[in-house]
């Protein structure tokens, strides 16, 4: 039986799991990744050529290992699934209706 461990909530005494605790934990950890690679990528294409900045990930990419590489066009199509959303007007219409098309085609990248 698996152990539990008493988390301390304003309303009294809420039982999770150690498990849930460190999935809770490792869930913010991922998220946090997300957004300072976003911030990267942003902050490079702001003060960069997109151009050259696709170059450089490009040459990257190829070498790391292949299943990273689909998970990397994973996250892609995560992206633009919740990007079809985004609020736009003239500056970002375009790229939010790539998005909507993107998510269109319905493509999955099965983890192998």
């Amino acid at each position: 039986m698996e152990e539990k461990t008493r988390a301390e909530t304003e309303k009294g005494h809420e039982m999770r799991t150690e498990v849930e605790i460190a999935e809770e934990g490792y869930q913010r950890h991922t998220f946090k990744t997300g957004i300072d690679a976003a911030k990267i990528l942003i902050n490079g294409v702001n003060s960069s050529s997109p151009k050259e900045i696709a170059k450089g990930m490009y040459a990257e990419l190829i070498h790391s290992h292949r299943t990273l590489q689909a998970s990397f066009f994973r996250t892609l199509l995560l992206l633009c699934n919740n990007y079809k959303e985004a609020g736009f007007d003239l500056r970002n219409e375009a790229a939010v209706e790539a998005a909507k098309k993107i998510s269109e085609l319905d493509l999955h990248i099965p983890f192998i």
